[in-house]
């Protein structure tokens, strides 16, 4: 069952890249280890964040997004200064790093804006 609830999810991403036509990657795409989800519009006023970007759930122990601090609750609006509207952005900027390259993640938290540099993993 895992098994084809992955696979419906790369067809279905894979669809999501070549409507915004993005050149294919390649197999071995750039990860942090981040937990996101994209910022919900409706409750960012209430919460104090960005309306667009995406909300971090939690970093994967031990991976490259705990090591760079980032927790829950902090929201990345931008990587390596290009805008990150949603869930489908962040993974496509992250998935454009180069594997060993340093991402700089444009990060909100405690109501002000930081760099997190994060290195890309597989």
């Amino acid at each position: 069952m895992a098994k084809q609830v992955g696979d419906a999810k790369k067809s279905a991403v894979s669809q999501v890249f070549q409507g915004k036509n993005c050149p294919p990657l390649s197999p071995l795409l750039g990860r942090i280890g981040a937990i996101i989800d994209t910022v919900d519009p409706v409750k960012a006023p209430q919460l104090k964040i960005p309306a667009t970007g995406v909300w971090i759930e939690g970093a994967s122990p031990g991976s490259n997004a705990e090591k760079a601090g980032l927790s829950r609750g902090d929201v990345v609006v931008a990587v390596n200064d290009n805008p990150i509207e949603d869930a489908t952005d962040f993974r496509l900027a992250v998935g454009r790093s180069a594997i060993g390259s340093t991402a700089k993640l444009k990060v909100w938290r405690a109501q002000r804006f930081y760099d997190a540099p994060v290195l890309v993993g597989q």
